[in-house]
Parts: C-alpha cells; structure tokens; sequence
C-alpha cells in the first residue's frame, strides 16, 4: 500500500516554495515559508536532511494516518487563520448631473467597498494540499483540461507505459500568463477566422460571481462521483492515500469556513442535507484545480446544447465565440435565444426580489449550480457582421501587442525620461478629447503605474550612484501619487515602490511612502466595525512584507527603531535566509549560490558585490532550497568571476584561460548538482536526468604559439529545426577612447546614454530576430553581464562582446570577451558564457595601465602559448580574437579548415592596418569574418572570402547615434563551396577559390554536424 515518505514532502516543499516565489499576490504565504526555513540557515547536507525530517515529522504522521485520536491534525488546524483586503473602493456619489474632478487624493474617510477573504495557513496545511494535488487531482485534472486555460500541470509522458505523470521538476503548475495569453489569444483568432469566412462572429465573455467564495463542494462526495461518471483509474495501491489526502484537504476547508462564516451571511443558512459542502478557500494551492474541475459538468452542457466554435474558461472566467450569428436588440434578446432557452439551458434567469412596486430585475445562474450567478458588469457580448468594420478586434489586438512589447524588450531610455505621472494618470473623455466639457473622469492608470515602476527598478538596478540620486522628481510624483484611495487601491503595487527608493538607497522616500499609506489605512471605513479592524491590521501586516522583501537584498539599509521596523527586519532576515528575495535585481547574478548569501553585510544590490572577498559555491542546505530553476550562466558566471578573482600578479595568461575552460566544466557538474541531485535527497536511486547540452576539451588545433579549447553546446531536442545560416547583427556604437582612464578614477562609464546605445541596439536585433549579436571590444560594463546573459537566453540570440575592465584585488586589470549562447531543451531555456582574457594586451594598453598602477595577465614567455576558444553551437564552428590578437600571424592560422566565421572585436584606431589584415584573412582561412571595432574609428564589418568588389556584406563607420546593421552569412552555400576541388568550385562561384591544404576533411566533419576531436 503506497504511503507518503519523507522525500515526497520534501519534493511538495520544493514545488510549493517554486509556486510562491513566482507568485506575486500571496506574500503572507512567501513570509510563511521563510519562516519555516529558518532553523535550516547554515546547515550542511547531512545536518539539514535531519533537521527536516524532525520538522516535518508530525506532518508524516498525519499523512500516514498515524496520528493517534487526530491531536497532531487538530493542532494544525487550529493554526488556520486568515486575512482581509479591499477589493474595492466605493466611488463619490456627486449631484446628478455634475461633475467634480480634483487631484486631491488624500481624504479623511475612504469607504470599502468589497473585500476579499484570504487563507493564511501554516506551511504543513500547504503542504497537505500540495500533496493532494501531486498524488489526487493531477489523475484529475483532464476533465477540465479540454477548456481550461489555467492551473494546468506540467505534465511528461513515460516512454515505458506512455502515461502522464507529473514533471519531476519543481514546477507544478504551467506559468499562468501562458494560459491566460492562449485563452484570449485563440478565442480572438476563431473569431477572426470566422469573419475571413463570411460569416458574422460573436464574442461572449462571462464571469461568475464571486466564484470561490460561492462554490459549495463536499470534496470526497464530489470526487468519488467525478471518478465514477468518468471511469478515473489511479495506480494500484493507492486508494487509501488518495482518500486519507482527500478527508484530509476537506477538513481543512471546512475549518476555514468555520473561520470566516461571520463573512458570509449564506453560509450561516446552510440546509443539512449541505452542511458537509464547503467554499474554496482562496489561497491555497489545491483550490485553483478544484475550482477548475468543480465546473466540468458545465463545460459538458455548453459543449453539448450550444455547440460554440470555440469555449474558453479560465476558471470562472469563460469566453466562448458563435459563428453564422446574427444581431439581436439587446443582451436578453441575445442570451434567450442562445443560452437560456428551455432547448439549451445552459443559464437560467432569475428574478431579484426588489421592493414593491419596482421593475424586477434578471439575474442569471449557472444550470445545475446553486449559488453561481454571472456577474451583471462582466457580461458582454461582441457581435460582428463580416462585411463591417473589425476596428474593435484590431485596436484590442494592438493593445495586447503593445503590452506585451512593454516586457519583452528593454525598457526605451527616453520614455523612461517622461514624468511618472504621464503614465501613472489617464483621462476618461465623453467627446472630443479636445475640450474640457468633455473629460469625465481623471483617475489612476495601475497598468501604467505598475510597468513604469517596474521599469524604472530595473534601470536602477544598472545605474550609477549620481544617477540615482538625481531622480527627485520621479521620486515626489511617485510619493504624491501613493496617497489616500489611490494608495489602498493600488495596494499589490507597494513592493515596487519600496523597491525602487531600497535600490536608491532613499531612506527618507521610504519613510515617507509608509507614512502615506499607514495615514490612508487609518482613514479606510467600512460598516462592520470587526471587519475594518480586521482589514486595518490586514493591510499594516501587507505593508510589513512589502518594505521586508526589498530590504532582504539590503539588510543595513535600515536601523530598526521601532516595533514595526524591528518586525519588518527580521522577515526581511528571513527571508534573505530562505533565498526568497527578487534575484533579477541582483547586482551579480547567481551570487546568492555562494556563501555570500551567508553575509547578512553585504548589499546584493550591489553590481560590485562581493567585493573582492573570496567566494565558494553553497553546499548546503542553501543548495537543497533553492526556490526556482537555476540558470546555467548564473553558476557560470560566478565560476568565471571567482577564477578572475583568485588570479594573482605575475598569473599567466594561458593559465587563466585554461581555468576559465574548466569552470565551464566545474559550472556543469554544480548545475546538475543543485537542479537534478535534489531528487534522490532522501533515497537511494539515482537520477537518470542531467545536462548534457555543454562539453569542453582540449582541441587538435595547435601550433607553436597558439592553442585550442574545443566547446560544444549541444541542443538535441532542437537541432532538426536549427538553421546552419546564421543572422549576424553588427554594433555601431562608440566606445570611450579614455576608458583605462576613467577606469583608474572609479568612474566606470554606467551612464543613462550608454544604457540607452545598448538597450536600442540589443532590441533592434532582438526585434529582426537576429541569431548572433557582435559588439566592440570594452564596450560592455562588466557590471552588466548578467544582463547580457539574461538578454541571450530570452530573445534566443548569441551575443559576442568585449566586457570593460575587471579589477581583482591583486590589482589586475582583465580585458575580457564573452560569447554568450543561448541553449533550448525539452525542459528550460538558459546560455552557457565562454569568457576569454586577451592574450596579448597591445603596447599602447599596457603602458597605460602600468601607469595607472595597475597588472595585467603576462604571456608566458618560457612556453608561448595563447589560448583561443573553438566553439561548436547550432551545427556553426567559430572563434573570436580580441583586437591586438589579429596581429600574429601564427595565432591567425589556428583554425583553418575548422571554422565557418571569425568574430574580431576591436577598440583600434589603426584602422587601415587591420583592414589589410582582416582583408588577407578571410581568404587564407576561407571563412566568414565578422569585424567589429567603435565606431568613431569604424570599419567595422561582415566579410566573406569573395573577390574584392564582393567581399563586403556591410561596412560601417560613425554617426551619432548607435545603431546596428544585419545580414545573413550563408555557411551552408560556403561549405558546399569547399567541399569540391577547384574545378569543382568553378562551376559554383560566388567566393574566392579555397587556399593550399585546406582539408576536405575538415569541411565535411562541418557539413555533417560532427565534432572535431
């Protein structure tokens, strides 16, 4: 008979704390959690699995029904308790007829509306209903499935009985603005589609009611029908558990309706034949799949009796699209026709008992549910005739777009430079946008007060100190506009504000803020005096968490001198511990897997965090607790920092790059460690799943100056869809000529103009779906890397660039170039960075340098040997040089045969030299070569080995603005060239003839995809 074991809760623990990190509505759930880990901070592997078997010793009992007389269970439950947040604000009733505008927010009486009834449990109640989800309601899930859009699980399906199971991975849930996308994005397509058929399109969109706190489910009944009507089967041996879990989730929403009954006036009128049905606690894992199977009987009935082109629910959201329909002359007309005749049934109008006398209004309720009604004000219908306008289709679609745009590109630097307000307000018009008669109403845009923020904090994760400190203006508007109704209703926006003035290092701004928003809970007002009370603290505790999960990243920010502070210092302490801090706004990515997250002192902010000090990966508990997926270039990242770090003067240069290789290696056996090794934590077997997308070794290319590292990237998953033609984007952008200068004077050029040259360049080749992004040498602050990084991954382009100067403590000054790689699998999508310290530092370069005082890596003149990388990714084989590098003519003859392109980037005023260089080069190795340098010198290009009039694809030098310039280099054609002899090639043409001892060998290992050994 199956039983839960320990590793089945930790496994829960782990998907539960995934679902709340990404989880952005619940921080009482998130402070939960961190609470919990607190006793694990700092323990190794052997002294934290013991811990967690001793704390969650009572939950197995209770799973495993060895909880004598239920004590333990009743104990858990008693811990259950709740909380309350507006919902809505009721508006100003002026004299009929007038309208009264003002911008004063602040107001000593602001009435709630409506409010919301939350769960605030301990982690073992969400851990029971996490568990029920994993071994119940994933055998569930597909009688929704067909229509639903949320709450879907991340499913796999098993080579060896071809049966779905639950990933293994720490997602449980799919991400739900997927589902959210698809469920409006199809309903819009139909309809659409539809049209271009001639024929008129419907759109109707329908909301329930209050639909959580409405549903009345008696969970094991329901169950036990569901399974029956539709022949469910679970694994063998597993009857009593999924009834223990079920008993066990049904309890627990039975007491928290004990809880909140005094909420609901309903629920105190419950008949006996209903006492044992329940609302859905909203909160709780479990609820959203409840939600979704508790209307599956309802999805049948539309499905069977109206027959729609297309059906939607999210939840209790539903959008469904009619064809070949026709106009009607209002909404009842509408709905009888379709849904509420006796042939279809499908809602059933109800007659709301008003006074005496006065007209009855419908109400209309779900066929076969008791108590779900369709929310009046979120009922429309959209009906289009083919042969008339689609402008309302087009302007929501261009809506949508430009939403989506607002995330999936950097932020524009000269939007940003807009007032906050600008975005933050919108005006309603009756008319002509042109006249005062004709605006109706001046309120608060929360979508555009939420991206502008967002924005805003991530700009200020990459500024520098003057920069921020220069924003008082941004900094009164945002204060101003967080007050009175405007501050409670935007409640969900405080983290971001705090955010934002943490970042800053604001500490009068965050004062402030608190102060605005403790003043407009104190003027909150509600009929029910327990229930504001409620409300009130509700709200204040909200307000704690908020200023908690900034500072986390930066506990010395504050000085707690007050209860409250005090209180909000030692969550924000938890939750550091718990790893459960925002890690995109890390000044170094992947530093929270070091032992640095053990140093409360250090400023994760920070971009030049940790200082210098010496770092090691977690090995701890730290290691078994991370709350999300770890990215490959977020260990490699902190691996290639920590080989710079402990370099010391008089190192080598081809020892550095020897141990740069290897930490690619190191980077991969941590990555499987942290995202693989932590399912077989607690038992014996061992983990077949493990990267296998990176491999490094030695290569065959050598000679007497120069040798090869060989690094594949391998995506097996992708690699039939894969292109061996790649899109090259080439940087126009200018990089500072005093740059080891302002190195020396601490003024690392972080500016808002150099931000706003790379963030347009990297969206325009983003944006033209470029495959390879080139840009200059030194033209990347270091600080950013892991931006680059992220930017790779995202928009899946490679990104080759020369990083600023890093200085170690040894005073070392690096010049480094990254090739960043974007890599695609079943699973996840992540890089994998190759950095390279330049080989030789040019002569200009380290007179400069020496005499600022600083080292620079020597070339090893006992043994000269300079390291370059071979890298084999997406079925192309390149290299890149670092300016001065071009100028052995050993080092460039490395690679021939071996490669498709070579990538230069420069920071070179002797244009002409390299020119000339360059010029011979692309056809004694007969490849594509891919020249870059700053653009105030120029020449920056992409070469093929053509005759001279052909050579050039694009060609560039200066301007003001920076910009980018794209062109396809075909490798394919190129290859397929070299391949035959010279009469051979005569046929072909297109390129200069192939060089002497160009190996055909060579040429086919590239053609057929294979590694060079």
């Amino acid at each position: 008979m199956r039983s839960i074991s320990i590793q089945d809760i930790y496994e829960a623990y782990r998907k539960l704390k995934n679902y709340y990190y990404y989880d952005n509505s619940s921080l009482h759930t998130r402070i939960r959690i961190a609470t919990f880990e607190e006793d694990f901070f700092r323990l190794d592997k052997s002294k934290f699995k013991k811990e967690f078997q001793k704390k969650c010793s009572n939950l197995l009992a209770v799973l495993n029904n060895e909880d004598k007389d239920d004590q333990i269970f009743n104990n858990m439950l008693d811990d259950i308790s709740y909380y309350l947040v507006p919902k809505g604000l009721k508006e100003e009733n002026n004299d009929v007829g007038l309208t009264y505008i003002s911008n004063m927010k602040e107001k000593n009486n602001i009435q709630i509306d409506q409010y919301n009834v939350m769960i605030d449990a301990p982690v073992e109640i969400h851990l029971i209903s996490t568990l029920w989800l994993m071994f119940v309601g994933v055998h569930l899930s597909k009688l929704a499935k067909a229509h639903n859009y949320a709450y879907n699980f991340t499913l796999f399906t098993s080579s060896d009985d071809e049966k779905q199971y639950l990933n293994t991975g720490l997602q449980l849930y799919s991400p739900y603005y997927k589902g959210y996308q698809d469920w409006r994005d199809n309903a819009l397509k139909k309809a659409e589609n539809i049209l271009d058929s001639k024929k008129n399109a419907t759109i109707i969109s329908l909301d329930i009611q209050r639909y959580f706190y409405n549903v009345r489910i008696n969970l094991p009944v329901f169950i036990d029908n569901a399974v029956i009507e539709n022949n469910i089967e679970f694994p063998t041996g597993s009857k009593a558990l999924i009834n223990r879990l079920t008993d066990l989730l049904h309890r627990i929403h039975k007491r928290f309706q004990c809880n909140v009954e005094a909420f609901f006036v309903d629920l105190k009128e419950v008949s006996a034949m209903q006492e044992e049905s329940t609302l859905l606690p909203v909160g709780l894992l479990s609820s959203g799949l409840i939600g979704n199977l508790y209307l599956y009987e309802f999805d049948r009935l539309v499905m069977q009796n109206l027959r729609p082109d297309y059906y939607g629910r999210y939840v209790d959201d539903i959008l469904l699209v009619l064809g070949e329909t026709k106009a009607y002359n209002d909404v009842s007309e509408f709905l009888s026709t379709y849904f509420t005749d006796a042939k279809r049934g499908i809602l059933i109008p109800v007659e709301d008992n008003n006074e005496e006398g006065e007209e009855k209004d419908l109400r209309y309720k779900l066929a076969g549910y008791d108590g779900l009604y369709v929310q009046q004000k979120k009922l429309i219908i959209q009906n289009f005739v083919h042969y008339e306008s689609r402008a309302a289709i087009k302007k929501f679609r261009n809506n949508i777009t430009k939403q989506r745009s607002e995330f999936r590109f950097l932020p524009d630097e000269d939007v940003m430079e807009k007032d906050f307000e600008e975005s933050a307000f919108k005006i309603d018009y009756s008319g002509s946008v042109n006249t005062f008669h004709s605006i109706k109403d001046f309120k608060g845009d929360k979508f555009g007060a939420s991206t502008y923020l967002a924005h805003s904090i991530f700009l200020a994760c990459y500024d520098n100190e003057e920069s921020k400190k220069s924003n008082t203006e941004r900094t009164r508007q945002i204060l101003s506009f967080f007050k009175g109704n405007v501050a409670i209703e935007y409640y969900s926006l405080w983290e971001k504000v705090a955010t934002y003035f943490v970042i800053c290092k604001d500490v009068d701004a965050l004062n402030m803020f608190q102060a605005n928003v403790v003043k407009a809970i104190n003027a909150l007002d509600y009929g029910q005096a327990e229930t504001l009370s409620c409300i009130k603290k509700s709200l204040e505790k909200l307000l704690q968490y908020s200023v908690a999960m900034p500072i986390s990243m930066h506990l010395k920010f504050i000085a707690p001198s007050n209860e409250f502070e005090e209180e909000c210092y030692e969550m924000a302490k938890a939750i550091r511990h718990a790893n459960l801090f925002r890690h995109p706004f890390m000044g170094v990515a992947g530093l929270n897997l070091t032992d640095c997250i053990d140093d409360d002192t250090i400023n994760l902010y920070d971009t030049s965090s940790p200082n210098n000090k010496t770092i090691n990966m977690q090995r701890g508990a730290a290691m078994y607790l991370t709350p999300h997926h770890v990215h490959f270039d977020d260990i490699n990242q902190i691996k290639y920092l920590a080989v710079l770090m402990n370099a010391k003067s008089g190192s080598f240069s081809d020892k550095i790059n020897k141990d740069l290789v290897i930490a690619i290696s190191d980077s991969k056996k941590f990555f499987d460690e942290i995202n693989f090794k932590w399912k077989e934590l607690f038992v014996d077997h061992k983990q077949k799943q493990k990267s296998e997308f990176v491999d490094v070794h030695a290569s065959e290319c050598c000679n007497n100056s120069a040798q090869a590292m060989y690094v594949t990237i391998k995506e097996p998953d992708f690699k039939d869809r894969i292109s061996v033609d790649k899109s090259v984007a080439i940087a126009n952008i200018k990089v500072e000529d005093d740059i080891i200068e302002k190195m020396a004077l601490g003024k690392v050029n972080l500016s808002k103009a150099k931000r706003k040259d790379l963030f347009g360049i990297i969206n325009d080749a983003a944006e033209n779906e470029c495959d390879i992004l080139v840009l200059p040498e030194l033209s990347v602050p270091f600080q950013w890397l892991d931006l680059m990084a992220r930017e790779s991954r995202k928009h899946n382009m490679a990104i080759i660039c020369g990083l600023s100067y890093y200085v170690n403590a040894s005073n070392i000054a690096f010049n480094t170039v990254v090739a960043i790689l974007p890599v695609k699998t079943k699973y996840y999508t992540t890089s994998v960075i190759v950095p390279r310290v330049k080989n030789y530092y040019a002569p200009l370069e380290t007179q400069m340098l020496t005499s600022y005082g600083y080292h620079y890596p020597r070339t090893n003149k006992s043994k000269p040997t300079a390291i370059y990388d071979l890298i084999h990714w997406r079925k192309c084989y390149f290299s890149f040089y670092d300016c001065f590098e071009l100028a052995s003519i050993e080092d460039r003859s490395l690679f021939k045969s071996k490669v498709d392109f070579i990538v230069a980037t420069e920071l070179n005023r002797d244009v002409n030299y390299y020119s000339e260089i360059v010029g011979s080069w692309v056809r004694d190795i007969h490849c594509y070569i891919i020249q870059v340098n700053t653009s105030n010198y120029g020449d920056s290009r992409i070469m093929k080995p053509a005759s001279k009039e052909q050579r050039d694809q694009i060609i560039v030098k200066g301007g003001r603005n920076a910009t980018m310039l794209y062109d396809i280099i075909e490798i394919d054609k190129l290859r397929k060239f070299q391949l035959p002899g010279y009469f051979g090639q005569d046929k072909l043409g297109g390129y200069k003839k192939t060089p002497p001892q160009l190996s055909r060998t060579d040429v086919d290992t590239r053609i057929k995809d294979k590694e060079f050994k």
